[in-house]
């Protein structure tokens, strides 16, 4: 069985890439806006494609997850399940974190 195969290999978007610098700033400011909540920083790789790839191309930046499960609420499924949904107090979460961080960058 003689035969040939050719292959492309295409890079559909960039890889993030979080700058070490940014993500302990980013850090330190989800600890000072949750001083008693559990942080989690431990590595997490995944295969998922992002638009923050495309940012960090320009500049540095922190890629971080907040956590959107809720089991008193049954919001337990994954993405892409048809039963996904999140809880909507994750949003007040990560945009605290957004902001300290922001202000801690700017100065």
């Amino acid at each position: 069985m003689r035969c040939e195969a050719e292959i492309s290999i295409l890079q559909v978007t960039p890889i993030v890439v979080n700058e070490d610098e940014i993500t302990e700033r980013v850090f330190r400011a989800a600890q000072k806006v949750f001083p008693d909540r559990e942080i989690d920083a431990s590595p997490y790789l995944t295969m998922g494609a992002e638009d923050m790839g495309y940012m960090q191309e320009q500049v540095g930046g922190c890629y971080f997850f907040v956590g959107s499960a809720n089991a008193e609420e049954n919001l337990v499924y994954n993405h892409h399940h048809p039963k996904f949904d999140f809880d909507e107090q994750v949003l007040i979460t990560g945009s605290a974190i957004m902001a300290a961080a922001a202000a801690d960058l700017l100065q």
